[in-house]
């Protein structure tokens, strides 16, 4: 994510190279980000977005992990949605908002929309994370992270008091996602892209994949890469 550009951009962890823009345009603030690679669909929290439904708001939207059909998630009753986590497992999007003072969760189908804690003990939640039954979060105001049981919410604890304080907290374990990974088999030389239809190749900017193999690149035609209003135009196609 580029905050003031506009962009979300992917690049490989083995070569930074290979990078391309993924989402561009009337971003606005965006906050956080996260995937869901076994669906193949991604979320992103804006603050302060300005919608022609509901005037200044919050946002969060998605899209395929390839940057295509993007579209609002959630778009009432927000403004400083901070950060994202999944239950890949309940299959529950959660968010908490600075502003509002709350943590909530949606399904991942876009129903069911609650409010999971509220107000006291929050100050002013910025990073969150779920693991095994628990929201983790860290308090921006005073540096403390902490720990909610989902099964009883007012099972709240205090874990630490950082200084500096902590933006962000994130749970890395196996045991978060389940399953194997489709783009092992497609041996792409640039990219790889999750969706809901399957896995597909693709590449860095300026090259296109082989019509031949789907799985090579080769230098796009005639590149040139410019941005007017808010739009990343680069070998006639649009982002």
């Amino acid at each position: 994510m580029a905050q003031g550009v506009s962009y979300i951009f992917i690049c490989s962890m083995g070569d930074p190279d290979k990078r391309r823009i993924l989402v561009s345009g009337k971003l606005g603030n965006v906050r956080a980000i996260v995937l869901d690679p076994g669906s193949g669909i991604m979320f992103w929290s804006i603050w302060e977005f300005t919608s022609s439904s509901y005037g200044k708001t919050g946002l969060i939207e998605t899209a395929w992990m390839d940057g295509t059909h993007r579209r609002p998630f959630v778009e009432k009753n927000l403004y400083w949605p901070n950060g994202l986590t999944i239950d890949y497992d309940g299959r529950h999007l959660y968010w908490c908002d600075g502003y509002y003072l709350k943590i909530e969760r949606i399904n991942l189908d876009g129903t069911e929309r609650k409010v999971i804690l509220e107000g006291d003990p929050l100050v002013h939640p910025y990073g969150l994370s779920y693991f095994k039954g628990f929201i983790y979060w860290s308090e921006y105001q005073n540096g403390t992270i902490m720990r909610a049981n989902l099964n009883n919410t007012r099972d709240i604890q205090i874990l630490q008091k950082e200084n500096p304080k902590v933006f962000d907290i994130k749970v890395f374990s196996k045991e978060r996602q389940q399953g194997s990974n489709g783009c092992d088999k497609l041996n792409c030389e640039d990219l790889c892209f999750a969706t809901p239809e399957g896995p597909r190749c693709d590449c860095r900017m300026g090259y296109e994949p082989s019509v031949e193999d789907k799985t090579s690149c080769i230098p796009t035609p005639n590149f040139t890469l410019s941005v007017n209003d808010s739009k990343v135009i680069f070998g006639g196609r649009n982002f």
